[in-house]
């Protein structure tokens, strides 16, 4: 169940909500899970079928350069959160 706050709503059994900024600690967790996340499919996956890695990245951050210049940095990266009220589901 969610809950509704500065006309956001927030789950309380989340850990951390799409709102909140993470705690020192919480954002080196993240960054660390993040890290090899982006490893193994931006560095990994090129290597195990054979291609060049420097691609894989070199293309990586043409299309997160492309991203910000197309949206102009108005789009957020969490899409389902983007109009959380008209996703909901009131029970």
């Amino acid at each position: 169940m969610s809950q509704q706050s500065e006309g956001r709503y927030r789950n309380p059994d989340a850990v951390l909500d799409v709102w909140e900024r993470p705690s020192l600690g919480q954002w080196v967790g993240l960054s660390i899970q993040h890290l090899f996340s982006m490893f193994g499919s931006t560095v990994l996956v090129p290597i195990l079928v054979g291609l060049n890695p420097g691609i894989a990245l070199f293309s990586s951050g043409v299309g997160t350069l492309m991203y910000i210049l197309i949206t102009k940095g108005k789009i957020p990266a969490t899409w389902g959160q983007v109009s959380r009220s008209s996703w909901s589901c009131k029970v």
